[in-house]
């Protein structure tokens, strides 16, 4: 299941380090080398600005994989595009 939790006061939330949040993996087709990376993906699911993502197994771009990245924009079932300089 889905979580989300919104911050009313202070913007100090916890995190439970031992149950992280998991999510079903969406395929993606390629990464660009570009400031800032675009990852092209005919689904983006549920993934929204400011999600955290794990790369892995990316074709193009193996020195990516297993790194997390915050999504900076999503464009629903085309590409989300993340705060990272690839180039």
């Amino acid at each position: 299941a889905l979580t989300s939790k919104a911050l009313t006061t202070l913007g100090i939330s916890t995190y439970d380090t031992a149950n992280p949040p998991t999510f079903a993996p969406l395929a993606c087709t390629a990464v660009t080398a570009a400031n800032p990376a675009v990852v092209s993906m005919a689904n983006t699911g549920s993934i929204q600005v400011g999600d955290i993502v794990r790369l892995y197994n990316i074709t193009n771009m193996q020195q990516i994989s297993g790194y997390d990245f915050q999504v900076r924009v999503v464009t629903a079932n085309t590409s989300i595009t993340l705060m990272m300089d690839a180039s």
